[in-house]
């Protein structure tokens, strides 16, 4: 299988997944994505998990503060990462690949225009001065 038909598979894989397509769209240069979407793929089936179950299990993990779910999808990639016999470089490239799908998934910040804020009071100072003009003034 020649490499194009290789990253259209890769790519059409990603975009069958509502976050897959999210973070597609997302990623910069073409040989990001070339590089990534083969990183992610390795990790998800290693996993086991799609892209919308591993981004299941962060969200989960997120809402689970002290439990032992809180960390679990990263407690996916340490033992991907460990077992695996590929090299040094495409495991980073996994990692890094794993990370920015999670980053670029992430939900999307409130539009400013969105927020009302309210208005801020004015605040006084003290005036200092009539502290040091009074301890000035104690004799000794």
């Amino acid at each position: 299988m020649n490499t194009a038909t290789k990253f259209q598979m890769l790519k059409g894989w990603i975009m069958g997944f509502e976050s897959g397509a999210v973070w597609l769209k997302k990623l910069g240069s073409q040989k990001t994505v070339d590089t990534y979407l083969q990183s992610l793929r390795r990790h998800s089936d290693w996993a086991k998990n799609n892209p919308d179950e591993l981004l299941a299990l962060k969200v989960e993990g997120l809402k689970s503060v002290n439990t032992s779910r809180e960390f679990q999808a990263e407690n996916l990639m340490e033992p991907f990462i460990a077992e695996n016999p590929y090299k040094p470089s495409i495991m980073k490239s996994a990692r890094n690949a794993t990370i920015s799908f999670y980053k670029h998934n992430r939900r999307p910040l409130i539009e400013p225009s969105d927020v009302e804020v309210p208005k801020q009071t004015s605040f006084k100072m003290p005036d200092v001065r009539w502290r040091i003009r009074v301890t000035a003034e104690v004799p000794e």
